[in-house]
């Protein structure tokens, strides 16, 4: 594999810098920040039948369901 070498701005490479774990070369963090995962790649104990559309829809009914309940608050 190659190298290739880049020019940043100094305030990019500041936050390059600051996500940088312990023993990452930039190539490294700039790899693991720009790589296409969802927090579901990170999920050791999501069931294998997981629907995140199912998750979303519920989600949602309890969003609408806390903002009747504030209503109901600011009415009283």
């Amino acid at each position: 594999m190659g190298t290739r070498h880049i020019r940043v701005d100094d305030d990019l490479y500041e936050r390059l810098e600051a996500h940088k774990r312990e023993g990452e070369s930039f190539s490294d963090v700039i790899d693991r920040l720009t790589s296409d995962y969802t927090l579901l790649d990170f999920a050791e104990d999501a069931p294998d039948d997981y629907d995140a559309d199912e998750h979303r829809a519920l989600v949602e009914a309890s969003d609408e369901e806390d903002e009747h309940d504030v209503q109901n608050l600011l009415e009283q």
